[in-house]
């Protein structure tokens, strides 16, 4: 299976299209990728929670640091 990613636009529209359909948890999969540093992934979940606030969202991003893990909590 070939990766790919998503860029933060198109995440925030999939987020849209989901919401519209009722959808109220986002998942963000993209295992261990040393692309998605934590500041590109706090970005990303901020934005998330910025437009859906009253929406849960799950990662499932590989292992990171605990002071990281707060910084996405936080996001």
């Amino acid at each position: 299976m070939e990766r790919y990613r998503l860029d933060k636009e198109t995440i925030l529209e999939c987020c849209r299209q989901g919401y519209a359909s009722g959808y109220r948890t986002f998942v963000l999969q993209g295992g261990e990728d040393p692309w998605f540093t934590t500041d590109k992934m706090v970005d990303i979940v901020s934005a998330i929670r910025g437009e859906f606030p009253d929406c849960a969202i799950t990662l499932s991003i590989g292992e990171l640091a605990k002071e990281e893990y707060q910084r996405l909590y936080d996001a």
